[in-house]
Formats: C-alpha cells, sequence, structure tokens
C-alpha cells in the first residue's frame, strides 16, 4: 500500500510520468514482480487533475513474473 500512496504522491508532482495507452488514458507501472501493480489514469490538462479509474495487481494484467 505505501507504493501506491507514493505513486500517488509522484502523479501529483508530475502527471504524464505513465506511459500513453487508448482513449487518451495513460497507466503507470507501481512496484514490480509480485508485489507490483498497474493504475489506470486520466489526466486533465486544462483542470491540472488526475483521476484515478483502476489499479491491478500485474498478475492481473496478463504480465509474466520472469
Amino acid at each position: 500500500m505505501a507504493a501506491v500512496t507514493a505513486a500517488i504522491d509522484v502523479l501529483m508532482a508530475s502527471p504524464l510520468i505513465g506511459r500513453p495507452c487508448e482513449d487518451g488514458l495513460r497507466e503507470l507501472v507501481i512496484g514490480r514482480r509480485t508485489r507490483g501493480c498497474l493504475a489506470l489514469y486520466h489526466y486533465d490538462e486544462r483542470m491540472d487533475l488526475v483521476r484515478i479509474l483502476a489499479i491491478r495487481s500485474h498478475q492481473d494484467s496478463g504480465y509474466s513474473l520472469t
């Protein structure tokens, strides 16, 4: 949970840090291997607002752990 909280703090300072994905959304990798997860979010530049839409584990997203 601490890694997720720290990643949200990073998003507040650098909202474009996540990699772009479909429909104008972005994805931030948090942690790694079995403890890692992904945060799917939208950044509204005009309002300078980040909306986190989903957080899921790497395992749920189909990533290989090798």
